[in-house]
């Protein structure tokens, strides 16, 4: 069970024009499958501080049109997660887990519409920072994450430190949270940090989940990307074997990624594959990373040539030009973050995080 926002909820019920909670109890009902809706005594339990199940959470989110995370008071985000890791959340509760644990807002209905965000890149006086190997340890629900790579630079904090912070972030593409960067709610406590090996401890991902790892060094603000599964990858997943990521070109290579969700070329923002360049950086203010291509949120569309089990080619973007004059060079940090549209099911995802190359070779 879950405690909503009750005062958002009404002021959210009172500028769609929903005069009351019966009101808003049957527009439930217009957008539940179902057809059958929540209860009006279940939405003034929403409305006062009330635990209500995931389903009645969902369903007024939305029926208020609205992101269901935002609806969520922080302190029980974590709440979310262990209905979900505990599988008492029910069709409605996977639903959920498309939207309600993110810890920060980190899609926008409109794109990033926010101040423009200038890259960090290395350079003469910006040494790179790299991700070589990660590992999780641990059990579902409380992995132990080891990082080993180069250019990390000395600790920004005491350890072990339980909190949020500007230098790292992890996001779970699968239950889509994000964890550890200065506005989530889901705090990670870290262990050790040095130039080249960082230990987190606390992450509540599920075993196969999907992630993308962010690192970025206190001191230089370069970054670097990593992306795959947790520790028991789905059998009937999509696998990354490789990815070349250029300025005007991705490629990516592996299996399980089933026919073409539609006849190529295509353009698309359906979260078949959503790009992240980490160069583009808000230092705590803010979501983690502006640049965020490809999702169902954002303006900007990812252009398909080529779609088949094993190889996808996105040729430029498409729709909406990025914010800001966002674009990806040579060195950035970049994440893939992918699922095959044929399994129903947005459980199986997979990512990939590098390096920015000039060109595709």
């Amino acid at each position: 069970m879950l405690i909503l926002d009750g005062a958002k909820i009404a002021r959210l019920r009172l500028s769609r024009g929903l005069a009351s909670q019966r009101a808003l109890a049957e527009r439930t009902r217009e957008v539940d499958p179902q057809g059958t809706g929540v209860a009006m005594r279940l939405v003034w339990d929403a409305e006062n501080g009330k635990s209500v199940s995931p389903r009645t959470h969902y369903l007024i989110a939305k029926a208020l049109d609205v992101p269901p995370e935002t609806l969520v008071l922080s302190s029980h985000v974590r709440r979310a997660l262990a209905l979900l890791h505990s599988g008492s959340a029910t069709i409605y509760g996977l639903a959920l887990a498309a939207a309600v644990v993110a810890a920060v807002a980190v899609w926008s209905t409109q794109g990033y519409r926010g101040p423009a965000v200038f890259p960090v890149r290395a350079g003469r006086d910006r040494p790179p920072v790299t991700i070589g190997h990660v590992r999780f340890t641990g059990r579902p629900g409380a992995y132990t994450i080891a990082i080993r790579g180069s250019g990390f630079g000395a600790s920004p904090f005491a350890r072990p430190f339980s909190g949020t912070a500007p230098y790292f972030r992890i996001f779970d593409d699968t239950v889509h949270f994000e964890a550890g960067y200065s506005t989530d709610s889901v705090h990670l406590i870290y262990l050790h940090w040095d130039n080249g090996r960082i230990l987190i401890a606390g992450l509540p991902a599920l075993a196969g989940d999907g992630v993308v790892i962010n690192v970025w060094n206190p001191l230089t603000h370069v970054g670097a990307a990593w992306g795959g599964n947790t520790a028991r990858l789905p059998a009937d997943g999509p696998k990354i074997t490789s990815a070349v990521v250029s300025p005007h070109e991705i490629e990516i290579a592996g299996s399980g990624f089933g026919a073409s969700p539609m006849p190529v070329p295509f353009a698309s923002n359906q979260d078949y594959v959503v790009v992240c360049d980490g160069a583009y950086h808000p230092w705590g203010n803010g979501r983690a990373i502006p640049f965020m291509v490809g999702n169902k949120f954002s303006d900007t569309e990812l252009a398909f040539v080529q779609w088949s089990d094993s190889r996808i080619v996105i040729r430029g973007f498409a729709g909406a030009p990025l914010a800001n004059g966002m674009a990806i060079a040579p060195g950035d940090p970049v994440t893939l973050e992918l699922w095959n549209p044929a399994i129903r099911s947005e459980i199986r995802r997979t990512a990939w995080g590098g390096i920015a190359l000039a060109k595709a070779p």
